[in-house]
């Protein structure tokens, strides 16, 4: 096995991270995958998480890896080597998150800066609405 890039494992993982944040309140701690991975004979150290994570290292070849981290997210371990799809119901909820998001930056602004030139309004909806264009546009 090849293993998938390193890059693009580190955005899916981040992603499904996100997604159980949404989900639960707060994101696996290292602490919690490596206990899953664990009770799976499989091994993990914080060292490899950190890199898997970052996605500036190797590639990860270790299927059993890749397999348990799936069966963790609840996912196919074809999306974690690059060859599956996010799951349709972790994509609409993600992007449900992304606009949660994006109405609290634009809430926080409207309240905090007070009387700001309405061109910097018009310029940080502008920004916002680029960002959701560009997710929008980016490969699944």
């Amino acid at each position: 096995m090849n293993g998938p890039d390193p890059r693009e494992l580190a955005k899916r993982l981040t992603l499904l991270l996100d997604h159980v944040e949404a989900v639960r309140g707060a994101p696996y701690t290292f602490t919690e995958v490596n206990r899953f991975l664990e009770d799976r004979g499989i091994p993990l150290s914080r060292a490899r998480w950190s890199y898997m994570l970052s996605g500036d290292s190797f590639r990860v070849r270790d299927a059993d890896v890749l397999t348990g981290l799936a069966e963790l997210f609840g996912v196919d371990a074809d999306y974690l080597r690059g060859t599956g799809e996010l799951p349709r119901a972790v994509e609409a909820e993600m992007h449900l998150v992304r606009s949660l998001r994006r109405a609290r930056v634009q809430n926080f602004a409207a309240r905090n800066l007070g009387d700001t030139d309405p061109a910097a309004y018009e310029a940080i909806a502008d920004y916002l609405d680029r960002q959701a264009a560009q997710e929008a546009a980016e490969p699944r």
